[in-house]
């Protein structure tokens, strides 16, 4: 009878256990649902992220282009309804990660006269209910319908409903609505065959992906376009159906390209369509003043021009007494291109043909309306005049400039131009025959573009904002043109097209800032920040996990710790009240990816999250002076961080993570104070707590601060701080490094051995650095005496040496990790040098700069950012790119 019980009873455990785990399965799977099927159908835009909320703060602090944005009033008003947005989820943990680590979407649509916005992610109905609550605690709602509240915000309402697995907001609650009604229908664009082929080709560094309806979005621009503009929109002329796009970044670039259908009809879809992709030849040409550019790749010149319908072809086959298109089909060749360039006062047009292999154009272009008569020559240039431009419209070139234009050869293309026009183009030709110039295009194209396209354009910024004021209604010019004077450091934009191989349109479409365009050579000066104190901290690269890239964190002379972002915009400062001692350590406390910086003063342990906020149990207050910096050890690698400090009494104290002195552990007092920070190493699979006070006795504990073994010598040394050591296999090879009153280089192993030499018997009185400048586990030593610097290798010999015209003192430094730098400054004159580890000078060096310098890659784009203090209060930051092998 027991036996049965108990078979019964594991029976019912094994069935309870069953269903209970069937229905967190089928919960699971229903969270797990893809939120594009909540979408309404009639969606214009719509934006996919897999991490939303990362996404967007990672944009929103690195990027130098939506940094540049921020100054138009709408985007700063749009980014702190955002991070307020932010902040209220993160105040509730339930609430917290409602758009992060999952796919959530953002939609617009066009309704009621205006842009209507639709948003939808996965949660679960109590989620749901924890956001509710907190909406109406802190907004008020008012319930329309069952599981749909209507929210009063700042003069507008937006709307919250749950229909399960989604939690969905909207500025239209027909949205919502008719999002409900698909789903209950089993619409969705997920039967939108076209729609899914695009969506399956994104793939983004940022997780981020836009999808565009090109006839929705005209429908959704209907009140701010003029009538011609959205009729040609309507018809299909201006964007394809459905265009899938991946968003990414870089630190000045804000990059988007994916794939589209190739139903549009305008002549940049028609020329993708029927031009093979080609390489321009064409860079030699362009001014550096270039203001906007339209280039066709010519690969069969019949087809592009037969693509143009030519008002003028009879007019022009009567004069030539000629098929006009197949005479001009015979000699273009590669492309055909316009340009704008100049300024705002004076601008002109130009367009350059491909003519090679044609070797006497004028005797061509003379039937059709070009003087045969040598009119001038301009730097070398033989300028023809044309007395008749109306051949121009047969390769779509339409020109309405009231000046006479002038025709001539210049680099295998036929150039048309003003006589001013042509006067630039060929000094710059003339002047470019040594290299290639420098210019925002040539600078921007190399970086993003690819070498072989069918299609590219590109504006200038304000070039691109004057175009888009004729696409717009009267209304809207003003607030266009004030756009165009509150973003100024904008480089523009550029596009290019080309077809795939399953006859699908790839578009690269990039805008980027002017920092990094306007300089050349391999160093660019990303932004600068003034502070309005002097500055006391070398500054430190620190993470943010926010967006998975890091910021700058310093202290000025006020004692407040300042956080600027990557793109060098003032987040917070928090005043401290005291010198930071030492580096600012980062540690996760609560082991759940979020980073806190630890670090002390003379008085306190401080521990700050992300915003400036002390952890709870912090900061703690010290029972006496600290003389050295704190530091973390994490003995396990699990987040059992251990904080040590030595204080002017002599005692080594031992905190753990909830700011409380560790049980157990023993308070050492030294012979002396110790100014050192404590080390800790590993040998033969036992830790040892290393230290050393200012009488050079040397202190070795165990994890519980008792004694682990004597050190029989001592460190006799006058620079108490510039003590190195280098751990080896053994105690007998963990050695401390350091420099002795007269001048030679001591090696002193943990088991009492020393040895004594000098790196060179001239120096009588030198500054050193001991570092393992390549990471190989040995010393290598960095000396400067007057205006010389010399690096030595393990093996004590030179090889390294350079003369400079100041004195170095000990204004040099090794940075970087694990790719070390030396920097070399001149503090007088705020002038900075740069070795890479092999001591080959960084190209463009020297620049103002100061020894106050770090480096770190900012926004993890594989590039090397410096970050360096001018004249006390200004911060610069360099971007030094393709020298991390260096």
């Amino acid at each position: 009878m027991v036996k049965k019980l108990i078979v019964l009873l594991i029976v019912v455990i094994t069935l309870v256990s069953a269903f209970f785990a069937f229905r967190y399965l089928k919960s699971e799977a229903e969270l797990a649902k893809d939120p594009i099927v909540s979408v309404p159908l009639d969606a214009a835009v719509i934006i996919e992220s897999n991490d939303l909320g990362k996404s967007w703060f990672r944009i929103s602090e690195t990027n130098l282009v939506y940094s540049s944005l921020l100054s138009v009033d709408e985007v700063q008003h749009f980014d702190k309804a955002l991070k307020e947005v932010d902040s209220l989820l993160g105040s509730n943990p339930e609430t917290s990660s409602l758009f992060s680590q999952k796919s959530s979407v953002v939609s617009l649509h066009s309704g009621d006269g205006k842009v209507q916005y639709f948003v939808s992610t996965s949660c679960s109905e109590e989620t749901y209910h924890s956001l509710r609550n907190m909406i109406k605690t802190n907004y008020g709602a008012k319930e329309i319908a069952t599981n749909l509240d209507q929210i009063e915000g700042d003069g507008s309402a937006f709307y919250l409903a749950y229909h399960s697995p989604f939690v969905m907001f909207s500025s239209d609650d027909k949205l919502i609505k008719s999002s409900i009604s698909y789903r209950e229908e089993g619409k969705s664009l997920l039967n939108d065959t076209n729609f899914v082929q695009l969506r399956k080709s994104t793939s983004s560094n940022l997780g981020l992906s836009i999808y565009i309806n090109g006839t929705r979005l005209g429908a959704m621009m209907t009140p701010y376009l003029r009538k011609e503009i959205l009729e040609s929109w309507s018809s299909g002329k201006l964007l394809p159906t459905w265009m899938a796009l991946d968003v990414n970044e870089k630190s000045n670039t804000i990059i988007i390209n994916g794939l589209s259908s190739n139903d549009a009809s305008n002549n940049w879809f028609k020329n993708i369509s029927q031009q093979e992709a080609q390489n321009s030849k064409s860079l030699v040409l362009l001014p550096t003043d270039l203001l906007s550019l339209k280039r066709f790749s010519v690969a069969d010149a019949s087809a592009f021009l037969n693509g143009y319908d030519t008002y003028h072809l009879e007019e022009i086959a009567k004069s030539c007494d000629c098929e006009p298109k197949s005479t001009f089909a015979n000699w273009i060749t590669g492309e055909v291109i316009s340009i704008e360039f100049g300024n705002e006062a004076s601008k002109d047009n130009a367009y350059f043909i491909g003519c090679e292999g044609t070797p006497n154009m004028i005797g061509v272009l003379s039937a059709f309306g070009v003087s045969d008569t040598l009119y001038k020559q301009v730097y070398g240039a033989e300028l023809y005049e044309i007395e008749n431009k109306n051949f121009l419209s047969l390769m779509g070139l339409n020109d309405t400039t009231s000046s006479p234009l002038y025709f001539a050869r210049m680099h295998d293309y036929a150039v048309i131009s003003t006589l001013k026009g042509m006067s630039k183009l060929a000094y710059q030709y003339k002047a470019s025959q040594s290299s290639i110039p420098n210019n925002r295009f040539i600078n921007f194209a190399k970086q993003l573009m690819a070498n072989y396209s069918s299609v590219d354009v590109y504006f200038a910024w304000n070039s691109l904002v004057e175009n888009a004021e004729n696409l717009f209604k009267e209304e809207y010019k003003q607030s266009l043109e004030k756009i165009k004077t509150d973003v100024s450091d904008l480089n523009g934009l550029i596009w290019q097209g080309s077809q795939t191989k399953d006859k699908l349109v790839y578009h690269s479409l990039a805008i980027n800032t002017n920092q990094a365009n306007e300089q050349k050579g391999a160093i660019q000066k990303l932004w600068s920040f003034n502070l309005q104190y002097d500055i006391i901290m070398t500054p430190q690269v620190v993470k943010n996990h926010q967006t998975g890239t890091n910021e700058i964190a310093l202290q000025d002379k006020s004692n407040n710790l300042v956080i600027l972002s990557a793109t060098g915009k003032h987040k917070w400062s928090k005043p401290i009240n005291e010198p930071i001692i030492g580096e600012i350590k980062q540690v996760d406390v609560f082991q759940n990816g979020k980073y806190q910086m630890l670090f002390s003063t003379a008085t306190k342990i401080h521990l700050l999250d992300i915003n400036g906020n002390e952890v709870t149990g912090f900061p703690i207050k010290l029972p006496a002076q600290a003389t050295n910096e704190v530091v973390v050890f994490d003995y396990e690698n699990n987040g059992n961080y251990r904080l040590l400090i030595n204080t002017i009494e002599k005692k080594l104290l031992n905190y753990n993570k909830e700011g409380k002195p560790v049980d157990g552990w023993i308070v050492n007092t030294t012979d002396q104070i110790v100014l050192n920070k404590v080390e800790r190493f590993v040998v033969g699979g036992m830790d040892y707590i290393a230290l050393n006070d200012i009488s050079g006795k040397v202190y070795l504990f165990n994890r519980k601060g008792e004694p682990r073994e004597l050190v029989p010598s001592k460190i006799n040394t006058l620079e108490k701080q510039n003590i190195y050591l280098q751990v080896g296999p053994s105690l007998g090879t963990t050695k401390y490094i350091y420099k002795d009153s007269t001048g030679k280089i001591v090696e002193m192993s943990l088991t009492g051995e020393t040895k004594l030499f000098l790196l060179d018997s001239t120096m009588h009185s030198y500054n050193h650095v001991v570092a393992d400048l390549e990471n190989d586990k040995l010393s290598d030593y960095v000396v400067s005496f007057g205006n010389k610097l010399s690096v030595y290798g393990p093996d004590k010999k030179l090889f390294f040496s350079e003369i400079f015209d100041f004195d170095i003192y000990d204004n040099f430094q090794v940075i970087g990790d694990p790719n070390k730098y030396t920097l070399i400054s001149n503090e007088k004159d705020q002038m900075i040098h740069l070795y890479t580890y092999q001591f080959k000078p960084v190209p463009d060096f020297p620049l103002q700069g100061s020894k106050m310098s770090c480096t770190g890659d900012l926004n993890k784009d594989g590039k090397m950012e410096l970050i360096t203090i001018v004249k006390g209060k200004e911060i610069v930051c360099y971007s030094i790119d393709l020298l991390f092998g260096i």
